[in-house]
């Protein structure tokens, strides 16, 4: 319900573009915006992927969405997807992240250890 509320106070056009899936047509700046961003991943965690470079990159912001977004991993910054210590905070939070870490890093015993837990 809040996503629609907070769409429409946006542009009601875009409250249609995030519910049809069509996401080249929401304004770029959007994807920048931590609260648009936020609300279009509760949609549909498929959104991360249209979100920008900074937002990518934002760790406290990832955390927020990954605790229930696992899928989203896919689309965050690859520096972050390597950052040991970012990755067992993560899992901590949402252990399915698993499922998309590198092979390599599925053998780190600290990363094992997390998963186990």
């Amino acid at each position: 319900m809040y996503i629609y509320i907070f769409l429409m106070s946006i542009n009601p056009e875009i409250l249609e573009f995030v519910f049809k899936e069509e996401q080249e047509k929401i304004p770029i700046n959007l994807w920048d915006d931590d609260q648009f961003v936020w609300e279009a991943v509760q949609w549909n965690e498929y959104n991360l992927k249209y979100v920008s470079k900074r937002l990518k990159k934002d760790k406290k912001f990832l955390k927020k969405v990954l605790i229930n977004h696992g899928f989203s991993f896919k689309y965050i910054d690859d520096s972050l997807k390597k950052d040991k210590e970012f990755l067992l905070e993560i899992i901590k939070l949402n252990k399915s992240i698993y499922k998309y870490l590198d092979k390599n890093l599925l053998e780190d015993k600290d990363i094992l250890s997390k998963i186990n837990n």
